[in-house]
């Protein structure tokens, strides 16, 4: 029921995911030595969820809002 989740395991490399800014983000994902970045403009309006789950080793991952 408009909700998805994305698993990200990103070791010693990049991942950028594109989301459109419309939709609510949970940001669940662990960083161990790496980063987590979000860019773009996100004005959610409470009808679409994304769980992003997971981890990132030596690596990044950046979330862009589209």
């Amino acid at each position: 029921e408009h909700q998805a989740v994305v698993n990200v395991d990103c070791s010693f490399g990049s991942t950028v995911l594109y989301i459109p800014g419309e939709w609510n983000v949970l940001q669940q994902a662990k960083a161990s030595l790496g980063g987590i970045d979000e860019k773009g403009i996100h004005n959610p309006n409470g009808a679409d969820t994304l769980v992003i789950s997971g981890s990132v080793s030596f690596g990044s991952l950046e979330i862009r809002y589209i």
